[in-house]
């Protein structure tokens, strides 16, 4: 899996507290599953986004996770980009 950073700015990155963990993305290729981990804060709730994809929020209602079932079919899991965009 190729991982790309690109930027549109030179100013340093803002940071909020998520957890001690960093923003991951993992495929895991026996089941064809992609998790994208965006906090390490407990899960309050999972909700159906539709039958492949569920989304993972805390008790405040932030985001933690999203797995997405089927990946291969819905993702070019192969390759991965993100770039830090300005205002």
């Amino acid at each position: 899996m190729k991982f790309t950073r690109t930027s549109s700015t030179s100013a340093p990155a803002q940071t909020a507290d998520f957890g001690s963990k960093l923003m991951q993305a993992k495929y895991f290729a026996d089941t064809d599953t992609l998790l994208l981990e965006f906090s390490q804060h407990d899960i309050a709730e999972t909700y159906d986004v539709n039958k492949d994809v569920l989304v993972e929020v805390d008790n405040q209602g932030h985001v933690v996770s999203m797995t997405i079932e089927h990946a291969a079919e819905q993702t070019n899991v192969n390759e991965f980009s993100y770039q830090l965009a300005t205002a």
